[in-house]
């Protein structure tokens, strides 16, 4: 949520912007769909198909939440490719507001699949052979979405909070107007939202990290160990992409919190008078966001073997089809 409300659609065309970083940006989103969506797709059939524990269970929800972020950057890209124009989706008040609830949802539920991803797998290290039951990550789930709906809502209706389109923010989203008011303890909940996963999410990587440098003297363990070692890596790897796509934001948050606490949001805009045409921002808010949910897929073929087979197989399968359909239409 910004916390002042940038210039009106009657008057964004009075600024210069530089057409060429706005056709970098809207190209960026675009390759984030198209590798974002075709590479979730493909792991969420993957993981769908191994066994039922909660890590695979996990991983179906991050491939299908970053399948969702990967198709609502798209808008957003199509405003940087048309001259920052609003477009079919952000150009009414119905479609424009439900976006910015959507992306404020998968937003946050991204930060916290990789919460729940890196806790799992944090005691599953100190606790092996306890079993982690997937109703309660289930349970944990829907009481997160509940919170995330009601804090939207009750930012939503808040006095001089208005759900609209800005040609400098490049989508649609809460912005306070100049004259408005949100109660601190508000912004503070929604902030520590992003910012306590975060946090939990670094101790778990280096309690992770301290434990996957134990070693198991029993022979008949080692190659259990070396299997769980492997799944730790690839999870801190995931964790480190999601710190290098989220950090601006967190920190960002930080910074955000801090100047509600001491009443002096203007010090907070005054960190951003070198962005004057919200590049950093927009990068910061959606494009990061997006690329994290692209880059993800690539993690998942780099670190398992067994979804690159996967992917052969489609590849051979789909071949072979296209080969029985030109023996057939071929005449004789």
């Amino acid at each position: 949520m910004e916390t002042t409300l940038p210039p009106t659609t009657s008057d964004w065309y009075k600024m210069n912007f530089n057409h060429a970083a706005d056709v970098i940006y809207g190209t960026i989103c675009c390759l984030c769909f198209l590798l974002g969506t075709v590479g979730n797709i493909v792991s969420f059939l993957y993981f769908k198909g191994k066994k039922r524990d909660i890590s695979s269970v996990i991983y179906i929800l991050i491939t299908a939440n970053d399948l969702v972020v990967s198709v609502i950057i798209v808008p957003v890209g199509i405003s940087l490719l048309s001259e920052r124009s609003p477009g079919i989706v952000f150009g009414t008040s119905l479609s424009c507001k439900a976006w910015a609830y959507l992306w404020g949802i998968a937003v946050l539920y991204s930060i916290f699949l990789v919460l729940c991803l890196s806790i799992t797998r944090t005691v599953s290290l100190i606790r092996p052979f306890q079993q982690q039951k997937i109703r309660h990550l289930l349970t944990a789930l829907v009481s997160y979405f509940l919170l995330i709906l009601a804090l939207l809502i009750g930012l939503h209706v808040q006095k001089g909070i208005e759900v609209r389109f800005s040609p400098l923010a490049l989508h649609c989203d809460f912005f306070l107007k100049p004259d408005g008011h949100i109660p601190i303890i508000l912004l503070v909940i929604l902030n520590s939202v992003y910012m306590a996963p975060a946090f939990v999410v670094v101790i778990s990587c280096v309690i992770s990290t301290v434990l996957l440098t134990r070693r198991n003297n029993i022979a008949q363990q080692r190659e259990l160990q070396l299997s769980r070692n492997k799944a730790t890596v690839t999870i801190l790897l995931f964790a480190l992409v999601y710190g290098v796509c989220n950090v601006p934001l967190v920190v960002d948050y930080i910074f955000q919190t801090y100047a509600i606490h001491n009443d002096n949001v203007e010090w907070y805009s005054n960190l951003y008078q070198f962005d004057t045409q919200f590049y950093y921002r927009n990068a910061k808010f959606t494009v990061l966001v997006a690329a994290n949910s692209a880059a993800n897929p690539i993690l998942y073929f780099w670190r398992m073997p067994r979804l690159r087979e996967f992917i052969r197989v489609i590849l051979r399968s789909f071949r072979k089809h296209k080969q029985e359909q030109q023996h057939v239409q071929t005449p004789r």
